[in-house]
C-alpha cells in the first residue's frame, strides 16, 4: 500500500486528480468515466468540462474559469446533475465551491434579434467567491456576486452583487439574511 501511495504522490497528473479533485474521496472514476464516455457518445462539445455530468449543460465553456484545486469545485461538476452554466459574459467559480443538482447560472442576456445573439457585457460576468455552497435549483443571473464563504438557498434568484462575506442568500429575488456560522 505505501508503494502505490508513493507512486501516486510522485506522479504529477496522478497526485492532482486524486488529492486534489478528489477521486475516491468524494468521486469515483466510474462516475468521472461514465460522464466522459456519454458526453462523448451524446456528442455535447463541453470543452475542457467534457468530465462534468452527462445531464448537465455547459455553454461557451472557454469563458469559464474554475479557479483553485480543492476537491469541492472539480466533485460538484462531476456530481451535479441537471445544471445549467452558461459562460456568456465569462463565469469564475472559486476554489472548493459546492453546487447542488440543478443549479443555473447565466452570465448573459439575449440580444433583441430573436435570441441569435448574446449581449456581450463583461460587467455582467458571474463571480463566485471561495468556500460557497449553491443549494438546489439556484440561478445566479448576470452580474451577480457571491462573496467568499456565503451560502445561496435552495431555489433562490441571484439577479445583483452582494458584498458580505459568509452570508445566508435566500429568496427570489434573493437578499443576504443572516451571517453564516464560520
Amino acid at each position: 500500500m505505501s508503494y502505490l501511495k508513493k507512486l501516486v504522490v510522485r506522479n504529477r497528473f496522478a497526485n492532482d486528480l486524486i488529492f486534489n479533485k478528489g477521486l475516491f474521496i468524494k468521486f469515483n472514476l466510474r462516475q468521472l468515466l461514465f460522464n466522459l464516455i456519454i458526453n462523448f457518445l451524446s456528442g455535447k462539445n463541453q470543452g475542457k468540462f467534457s468530465f462534468a455530468h452527462f445531464s448537465s449543460q455547459i455553454i461557451k465553456p472557454e469563458n469559464i474559469i474554475l479557479k483553485g484545486q480543492s476537491k469541492g469545485s472539480f466533485s460538484s461538476f462531476v456530481l451535479s446533475g441537471g445544471c445549467y452554466i452558461q459562460g456568456g459574459n465569462g463565469i469564475t467559480i472559486g476554489d472548493n465551491v459546492i453546487f447542488a443538482p440543478r443549479v443555473s447560472i447565466v452570465s448573459a442576456n439575449h440580444g433583441d434579434d430573436k435570441g441569435k445573439s448574446w449581449i456581450n457585457d463583461s460587467s455582467k460576468a458571474v463571480i463566485i467567491g471561495d468556500n460557497c455552497w449553491l443549494g438546489v435549483g439556484c440561478t445566479l443571473l448576470p452580474g451577480s456576486r457571491i462573496p467568499n464563504g456565503c451560502t445561496v438557498g435552495a431555489g433562490a434568484v441571484v439577479n445583483k452583487a452582494f458584498t458580505e462575506e459568509n452570508m445566508l442568500i435566500i429568496g427570489v429575488p434573493a437578499r443576504a439574511i443572516k451571517k453564516n456560522k464560520e
